[in-house]
């Protein structure tokens, strides 16, 4: 998980980008802006007041951090660029790996007036740091006002007016210019935090290219009748001096009402020049680099202007206005997760075609289904005279379609019948998909599994759903408390067929997106399958904390899956555990065991760590495990090289991390309780009431209502067992070149960074403080670096036992945290 900084938190594109990763959770996330914030808590997520005309206060913001992104806006150009560049130039010193600029919009050299900072920032940022202009053109969004789809982004409208049936033209116009939504700017960025290759520096995106006489000709279409077109002269444009009879108006509170006209129509001018010159036709990088469906104009604006899963433009700034600036995340969350998981699940659908009869790379990547036709056409595609293209095959995608649910189910919590019927699809179909692979001589396939209903990504069926209860709607959460498992009562006690075809499996990458959770014990029947897997991905999602009982087995059965598989040939283990802390840091968080020896899943760690063959173990997400993950072993694995860890703030036998000064009165800002919930009505027999999600009951119970973060220093006490032993384990593993652990905390995690004598710490070494100069000093020897930012209490340093335990080892360490100087 990397840490990403995004500057200009508050302004209304940017939210709707940390909305997109935040659903996505694969990265931490520090939201700077000028004023401090009244937020509530949230996981992976710290706020950051930073003083922009201040270099120090910038990098106390970007401590630990991998990837900047910058969405400062301002209409005076010199001071966008030297907030640029001090933003810039603190990313360099604080090692920063990734800066993306304040673009978001045209090309570069664009010419467009307000622009005109951003170039000179690409021209600073050349030959210091790795960096992408991020272009999407124009976003298409602007042309469905007054609808919108996005919750949080400001919408005006336009030089085509589809509502009003009406478009201004430069007269013989025939320059395409490019549309991108919104939604697919933030599903880029989120993808590209994740990217494994280099950012283009150029990054371009591309739904649609067009010019504007295509573009009315498409309103014409949608809207069925003919548009009012205003033509002006590209002189009279140039010159200022253009009439229409009517001007798209920029109502934002930005604009004063006294200057609304002449700002709009000085807005509409150089949008029709910056058409003219180019400006707005973009490149497409990212559509190349990224497995993403870019949605193109037409399908868009056909469903929006149909006012589908929309809502008016001046509806929802009044519910924001109301909702404030960042408690809209509270209400969007869950709508945010649902858009993202139906976004990524279409399309990766998109690339689901069968194979081609053609024998060159088309037989890479090959995708099937779990349905007897699409099993039987893989056969035909795959044997006989066919045989040859299996040594072609890389990339296996293989969806399981589970039963569709019907509307009235959708509204209650998933039945046990219906657990039973998708256990029976998914078993019934990897024993098919085994079956025909176990014949396979060839091997270093990566299969990817996905499970779903085809009802998981129905958005017209989730349209017609409604609400009239104050929680979220059940069919966020009905799948929750089911898990996907093998069924027993198949013929699956021999075990399944086996496969020596595959080397990699990925249970996480297609799986996760529609939040379908997988048994643990699943992975070891799929294990012992597979003789020669040398790598593992999956995700376990761990039952609420209100649920101590589900908690208990699930993480039981992680633990024996560890423990009993036997991973014989398996170089590389990659577990996402999502099991985030209570925001209420007053609750008692709950214990597993009852002394941390006796942790059975810190246990089964320890044994993954002494694997034969292991290279690379990483946990993320949030591991509650105790030191007996590390003291259980005398020796490790001879071939362990990398570990990452990202760990709870509590204990396995119940305590925090960390403490601080509880507040006494905490404003638990709970609203008139919702009339129509009741337990009386909740999973009722009556199949036309609809379940529900009591609005903080289960919450509270889970120890996430009221948010409540006062625990800012860590408790010495119970902390020094944990990270002594990660210190001593270094010299049991010799081949270990580095070790990372995160401890996530609020409102600040903690660091720990372990690398080898000779292996570079390279985002230290690119730093020119003192961080930088202790990396090039201490190459020769092991270093720990300790790590918090903004929010840590900044009296708590590295316990005495622990330095000694460090230098006993022959190694040195680095503190670093906002109390320091750069």
């Amino acid at each position: 998980m990397g840490r990403v900084a995004i500057v200009g938190g508050t302004g209304n594109l940017a939210r709707e980008v940390i909305d997109t990763v935040i659903a996505k959770g694969n990265h931490s996330l520090v939201i700077c802006s000028r004023k401090a914030l009244d937020t509530d808590a949230q996981h992976n997520v710290q706020y950051a007041q930073v003083d922009y005309d201040d270099p120090s206060s910038i990098r106390n913001a970007f401590r630990g951090v991998d990837t900047v992104l910058s969405f400062i806006a301002t209409a005076d150009s010199d001071e966008g660029f030297e907030v640029q560049k001090k933003l810039i130039d603190a990313a360099i010193e604080m090692g920063v790996r990734r800066f993306a600029p304040s673009e978001w919009a045209a090309a570069n050299q664009s010419q467009i007036a307000h622009y005109q900072f951003k170039d000179r920032t690409q021209k600073y940022l050349e030959e210091v740091i790795e960096y992408c202009l991020f272009q999407p053109g124009i976003f298409t969004n602007y042309f469905a006002h007054p609808y919108a789809t996005t919750q949080l982004f400001a919408m005006f409208g336009m030089f085509v007016d589809f509502e009003q049936r009406r478009a201004i033209i430069v007269d013989n116009s025939v320059a395409k210019f490019t549309l991108t939504t919104v939604e697919d700017l933030c599903a880029t960025v989120a993808d590209a935090l994740d990217y494994g290759g280099k950012w283009p520096t150029i990054g371009g995106m591309s739904g649609s290219t067009i010019d504007v006489a295509g573009l009315i000709a498409l309103g014409e279409s949608i809207r069925g009748g003919p548009f009012q077109v205003d033509r002006v002269s590209l002189k009279d444009v140039q010159d200022n001096t253009f009439s229409t009879t009517w001007v798209p108006m920029i109502e934002h509170p930005g604009v004063p009402v006294a200057m609304r006209e002449a700002v709009s129509r000085n807005v509409l001018r150089e949008y029709l020049l910056g058409i003219e010159r180019g400006a707005w036709s973009v490149t497409d990088e990212w559509n190349r680099c990224l497995n993403l469906s870019y949605t193109a104009a037409e399908q868009y604006l056909r469903k929006v202007l149909k006012k589908e899963d929309c809502l008016p433009v001046v509806d929802k700034m009044e519910i924001l206005g109301k909702q404030g600036v960042f408690l809209t995340y509270k209400r969007f969350v869950a709508n945010a997760r649902k858009r993202h998981s139906l976004r990524e699940y279409q399309a990766s659908a998109v690339q689901m075609a069968e194979p081609t009869p053609s024998e060159d790379g088309t037989f890479k990547n090959v995708s099937v289904t779990s349905s007897q036709e699409s099993l039987q056409q893989f056969q035909d595609d795959f044997s006989g005279s066919r045989t040859s293209r299996r040594e072609i095959v890389k990339r296996l995608h293989y969806t399981i379609n589970l039963p569709p649910v019907s509307e009235k189910r959708m509204k209650k919590l998933q039945s046990t019948r219906e657990a039973a019927a998708n256990d029976a699809a998914f078993t019934q179909a990897i024993m098919d998909l085994f079956q025909l692979l176990s014949d396979w001589k060839t091997s270093d396939i990566t299969l990817v599994v996905r499970v779903a209903s085809p009802s998981d990504t129905d958005e017209d069926l989730f349209d017609s759903l409604d609400s009239s209860h104050s929680g979220s709607p059940i069919w966020d959460v009905r799948n929750d408390f089911q898990y996907i498992s093998f069924d027993q009562t198949l013929n699956i006690t021999s075990g399944l067929a086996q496969v020596r075809a595959i080397s990699s499996v990925d249970l996480r990458e297609d799986f996760s997106n529609v939040k379908r959770r997988l048994h643990p014990a699943c992975i070891t029947t799929i294990s012992q399958a597979l003789p020669d897997v040398k790598a593992l991905t999956w995700a376990c999602i761990m039952p609420s904390r209100r649920l101590k009982s589900s908690r208990r087995e699930i993480r039981l059965a992680l633990a024996e899956t560890l423990k009993q598989s036997a991973f014989t040939n398996l170089k590389s283990l990659d577990i996402y555990l999502e099991d985030p802390d209570p925001l209420n840091e007053s609750s008692d968080p709950g214990a597993f065991c009852q002394s941390p020896e006796e942790d059975v899943l810190s246990l089964a760690i320890s044994r993954i760590l002494q694997l034969p063959a292991i290279v690379k173990v990483q946990l993320t997400g949030l591991w509650t495990i105790a030191p007996a993950a590390f003291e259980a072993a005398t020796e490790f694995g001879s071939l362990l090289e990398w570990v990452n860890i990202e760990a709870s703030g509590t204990t396995p036998d119940g305590k925090w991390l960390s403490i601080g000064e509880e507040e006494d009165d905490v404003d638990q800002n709970e609203p008139d309780s919702d009339s129509d919930a009741s337990e009386a009505v909740f999973d009722s027999s009556d199949s036309d009431t609809s379940d529900f999600v009591p609005e903080h009951e289960w919450e509270r119970e889970a120890g996430n209502f009221p948010a409540n973060s006062w625990r800012t220093s860590i408790d010495t006490e119970v902390f020094l067992p944990y990270i002594l032993p990660l210190v001593k384990i270094t010299l049991k593993m010799s081949p270990l070149r580095t070790l990372k652990y995160e401890i996530q905390m609020q409102p600040s995690p903690l660091f720990v960074e372990y690398y080898a004598p000779g292996v570079e710490n390279v985002s230290a070494k690119r730093e020119s403080n003192r961080r930088g100069h202790f990396e090039r000093e201490n190459a020769s020897r092991s270093r720990w670096y300790f790590t918090v930012v903004q929010g840590f209490d900044a009296s708590w340093t590295v316990p005495p036992d622990l330095i000694s335990a460090i230098e006993e080892t022959g190694g040195c360490y680095f503190w670093d945290g906002p109390s320091f100087p750069n």
